[in-house]
């Protein structure tokens, strides 16, 4: 108890030396703190910045029509790449206005069929792979205010879908859910080839004077690829003859850009046709200014640990050898030396735990302060410095509208805070360890003979299944079946099903139904789908036990051959084809027959 009074006294007694003290601990204190605290937030600016950015590489052709579809197969196969858009338009792609914008022309006997049939223009089409990679949606210029966007089952294929520009909507009074029509041009007959659309979104501008021809409306790339494939001069035609508009690839991040470009080139495509410009100016300037924050934070930092602590060792060490006479004197009152070096102790103790107290207390407000000075000054000028950044590459890259997002990025002490658009992006699916992918398609069986669809036969619906492993499922090959049918696509149909009407194990399927597809001769009506409407052989090589997600008349193939039976009605071939997955399930729900499709 003695040594505390004497100790606390001396607090007291000697009001200078306490004061001098208590500022040299608090400052360094306050130092450290604030520094570390701004340091904190930097990081945790950089670690946000770099969650919500999204890295875009895009295709851009150097002169019109210079870029092709095959051009995308050597790009998109890298294992940076997130998701993708290709955005294309082929054969005067429109959504029709007038008489058939709701319904299909009916199909007559050409000697019967009026001339000279015209239809109103209504809305360009435009095919898109990911609608939000689309700049005006990417951006945020367009938004939907009516329904969704694109859904899973548009990118799919499984559904023909549309999202229309509100003047459309409001000129023909379209509704979510109605069905338009599609119609494209085939050059070679002279056809207007006419389908059905389904409307699942409607979009508006916050453009103050829009031109409405700048703003289309938007299909499923999965469903013109079909559409394309009836209505170009030839069905094969090459991928590489097929142009695009240009594709946009997300990327995992900042440092995938230039494994992205010299992949590009290994695979080989030309830059003689085509610029790959990247969407990294915004992220720059921000990261930038916080690598600067970042490096003052941590010289501040360092410079108080090292000159700081100095001073503070020097000021401890001097106050100690000022105090000789008072410690002889303790001795002759009578204390120890170790009651004396341990007044000593609690006087100087009692001063830093109190300094450091206060000192943290302030260095927090401090680096508070700090924060929203940045905020305010720093990297509120950011925004212009990204504009001007923006206007200059779109200079060097041909006014090329560049997908830069318009972040609003504020450090934090409790809560950093990277304002991004949100957007609905159509993600790559890969297969994880364990887990198995399952496609759909909707086909029509005609049989066995291609002529039953010539003369008007009949169309089953057979949805077709491509499933990732086959082993999940139990299934039994034919006893007949010979290697002479390994180069054609092979299916598995149920158990039920009734082979006796299948000649040589071959089925052909369409990828239209009767009624919904409809070609018209450019001077009159024509006889309808008969003629132009294209089919696919396919293998059956035995069958499989039902289960709950095949059954009846669905035919179930590998994941392989499922693609390449779409390809095989798409304007896509061997050279370049869209491998889309549906669904991922764990291997285990789906042994155990549970939380199928």
């Amino acid at each position: 108890m003695t040594v505390l009074k004497f100790a606390f006294r001396n607090l007291v007694r000697l009001p200078w030396r306490t004061a001098l003290y208590f500022m040299i601990v608090f400052f360094i204190v306050l130092a450290i703190t604030a520094s570390l605290f701004v340091y904190g937030a930097c990081s945790d600016a950089r670690k946000a910045l770099d969650e919500n950015y999204i890295f875009v590489a895009s295709l851009i052709p150097r002169k019109e029509d210079s870029l092709s579809l095959r051009d995308i197969g050597y790009c998109v196969e890298q294992t940076d790449i997130l998701s993708y858009n290709v955005s294309m338009s082929e054969n005067d792609g429109i959504i029709v206005g007038g008489e058939y914008l709701r319904k299909l022309p009916e199909k007559t006997e050409v000697e019967n069929a009026p001339l000279a049939l015209t239809d109103e223009v209504g809305c360009q089409l435009i095919a898109v792979e990911n609608l939000y990679l689309v700049y005006p949606f990417f951006t945020e210029e367009c938004t939907i205010c009516e329904g969704t966007g694109i859904t899973e089952k548009g990118y799919m294929g499984d559904r023909a879908e549309a999202v229309i520009p509100w003047w459309f909507a409001e000129k023909y009074d379209i509704s979510i859910g109605d069905l338009v029509t599609r119609r494209y041009y085939r050059d070679d007959y002279k056809q207007y080839i006419y389908l059905k659309t389904e409307v699942v979104g409607i979009y508006e501008t916050s453009a103050l004077s829009p031109n409405e021809e700048d703003y289309p409306v938007y299909i499923p790339l999965s469903i013109a690829e079909f559409d394309y494939a009836n209505v170009v001069a030839e069905r094969k035609t090459l991928t590489s003859e097929l142009v695009i508009e240009r594709a946009d690839f997300v990327l995992k991040n900042r440092d995938s850009f230039e494994n992205f470009f010299l992949q590009a080139k290994e695979n080989g495509l030309d830059f003689r046709n085509a610029d790959i410009v990247f969407n990294n100016s915004t992220y720059d300037i921000h990261m930038s200014e916080l690598d600067n924050i970042h490096m003052v934070a941590m010289l501040v930092l360092c410079t108080v640990l090292v000159v700081g602590v100095g001073v503070l060792v020097f000021f401890t060490v001097y106050l100690c050898h000022s105090r000789k006479r008072e410690q002889t004197m303790l001795l002759a009152l009578g204390m120890s030396r170790h009651q004396i070096y341990a007044m000593m102790a609690i006087e100087l103790v009692t001063i830093a735990v109190v300094s450091c107290f206060v000192g943290i207390c302030a260095g927090y407000f401090m680096a508070d302060t700090v924060c929203n000075y940045v905020n305010d000054s720093v990297l509120a000028n950011v925004e212009i410095s990204e504009k001007i950044e923006n206007a200059d590459q779109e200079t060097l890259s041909n006014s090329v509208n560049l997908l830069e997002q318009e972040i609003k990025l504020e450090i934090s002490i409790q809560n950093t805070m990277v304002s991004a658009p949100a957007l609905a992006i159509n993600d790559i699916k890969t297969i994880e360890e364990n887990e198995i992918g399952i496609s759909k398609h909707l086909y029509y069986n005609i049989g066995s003979h291609i002529t039953s669809m010539l003369d008007g036969g009949a169309r089953v619906p057979t949805t077709v299944i491509g499933i990732t492993d086959m082993n999940v499922v139990k299934t039994s090959v034919f006893d007949d079946m010979t290697d002479t049918y390994e180069d054609f696509i092979c299916v598995f149909v149920s158990e039920d099903f009734d082979m006796r009407e299948v000649q040589n194990h071959r089925i052909f399927l369409t990828s239209y139904e009767k009624d919904g597809y409809v070609s018209l001769i450019k001077e009159s009506v024509g006889l309808g789908n008969a003629s132009t409407s294209e089919t696919t052989q396919v293998i059956i090589v035995g069958t499989y036990e039902e289960n709950e997600y095949c059954s009846g008349n669905d035919m179930l193939v590998c994941m392989e051959d499922y693609h390449r039976l779409y390809s095989e009605f798409s304007i896509t071939d061997e050279s370049f084809r869209f491998e889309r997955i549906g669904k991922f399930m764990p291997l285990s729900d789906v042994r155990e027959g549970e939380n199928l499709p």
